[in-house]
């Protein structure tokens, strides 16, 4: 390589690495955006639901003294609710789901409570505790029918039972008719034997 064309490849090359790079841009990455939500009575409920189903005893106890005392002292719509969740509770010793049923329909039909964010809880549990009766009357008419088809086959055992004794006792009244029979018959025999000893047969 001569001296004048190594000249030429270094300018080259510096004029190369001078060069203009291109502009690289970057978006600034979009901020999250947090969004607070206020919590509602129906999602305090249904807190408070998941919270009373894992009391029992004393506490669940404790629980329904508690809860009934505030709905007396203020009857409004969520301290009613909470009432109604603990009457229809199955484990609480003091259930009673027609109670409870008469209060949420009592609270459906008040139109005061018509446009309530808590109106579609309180129809769930009018659904679930109308459903909870239709079942239990299911219940009660099956163990009816169950009772009277025992009625029944208690009143059939008996029949065959007083049948099974009559039967017996003519078959016994039978057989002593029989004996007496057999023993007349046995009688005169005798009576023609001796008969027929006493009073040979004249040649």
């Amino acid at each position: 390589m001569n001296k004048r064309t190594f000249m030429i490849l270094l300018a080259a090359s510096v004029a190369t690495g001078c060069a203009p790079q291109p502009t690289v841009t970057y978006e600034p990455l979009p901020q999250l955006q947090i969004v607070e939500t206020l919590e509602t009575d129906a999602d305090r409920l249904l807190d408070y639901y998941a919270y009373m189903t894992e009391l029992q005893g004393d506490t669940l106890e404790r629980e329904y003294t508690f809860v009934e005392k505030a709905y007396t002292t203020d009857p409004n719509e969520y301290n009613q609710m909470q009432l109604i969740m603990l009457l229809a509770s199955p484990r609480a010793s003091f259930r009673n789901t027609d109670l409870a049923h008469a209060m949420v329909k009592e609270w459906l039909q008040d139109e005061y409570y018509r446009y309530s964010k808590l109106r579609p809880l309180a129809m769930l549990y009018d659904n679930y505790l109308s459903e909870l009766k239709r079942q239990g009357k299911l219940i009660d008419q099956a163990t009816e029918d169950l009772q009277q088809s025992d009625q029944k086959l208690r009143q059939a055992n008996e029949r065959s039972a007083k049948q099974a004794q009559e039967i017996k006792a003519s078959q016994q009244r039978s057989k002593e008719l029989q004996d007496k029979l057999d023993a007349l018959l046995e009688m005169e025999r005798s009576l023609i034997e001796r008969e027929e000893i006493t009073q040979p047969d004249k040649q």
